[in-house]
């Protein structure tokens, strides 16, 4: 699979992923400072009942939801596309198992996304640290329970990722991948949900990411299917 994963990595040009890496991290980095000075520390969602809201909420939160598409569009372009144009059927000419290729595809992915999401982690923190000194008015709190659930809040959004390769793969579609990949996006980081959306709470992510790689093995299983019908 290593092999593999090398050819498939050539394909992805890892200069234009690191461009919009720096596009993104500044975006939200503009987004995440404005915000943090316009929003109240705290908001009252009703009489005696109100809840606080952090920068490094807000930040994490925009992370999840750009990368959440990303990760789609990325699986889209590698293995969505490649069914849909029906390119994938020289992958059932070689003397590996279709489900190889696709994994180390995936293995790609999910290790660009995840990398990327703690860099930007790891930046956006850094400068609203910064940020705070010179603007008291941004709330930023950081500590190592909220270290832990970054951490598994990231694995499992990862994970979730699997869920519109599913539906891309079940339609052959890359705009279904996309489009779901939104749709979810929408959901789980949803303010209706309480500060960060669903996925800002750890059990969520947990459950979200069992579900992802419930989706991932039952589009392996699919594969492996097709794999058996052509030989």
């Amino acid at each position: 699979m290593k092999a593999y994963a090398k050819i498939e990595l050539k394909k992805i040009s890892l200069k234009s992923q690191f461009v919009g890496l720096l596009i993104a991290n500044i975006f939200i980095m503009l987004l995440s400072v404005s915000l943090g000075m316009l929003i109240p520390m705290s908001v009252e969602l009703m009489e005696g009942m109100n809840f606080s809201i952090s920068a490094g909420m807000l930040v994490d939160t925009l992370i999840k939801a750009i990368f959440i598409v990303w990760e789609a569009i990325l699986l889209a372009m590698l293995i969505v596309s490649e069914f849909q144009n029906n390119t994938a059927l020289m992958f059932y000419t070689y003397p590996v198992q279709v489900k190889e290729i696709i994994m180390a595809k995936v293995v790609i992915v999910l290790s660009i996304i995840t990398s990327f999401i703690f860099i930007s982690e790891f930046v956006q923190n850094v400068i609203l640290y910064l940020v705070s000194f010179i603007f008291p008015s941004i709330n930023y709190q950081f500590n190592f329970s909220l270290l832990v659930t970054m951490v598994i809040t990231t694995v499992g959004s990862v994970l979730m990722g699997l869920i519109p390769l599913f539906f891309g793969m079940l339609n052959k579609s890359v705009i279904v991948t996309v489009t779901v990949s939104i749709f979810i996006m929408c959901i789980v980081t949803s303010s209706a949900a309480g500060p960060g959306g669903i996925l800002s709470k750890g059990a969520a992510a947990i459950f979200l990411g069992i579900l992802g790689l419930i989706a991932g093995k039952a589009t392996f299983s699919r594969i492996e299917k097709e794999d058996f019908k052509s030989k």
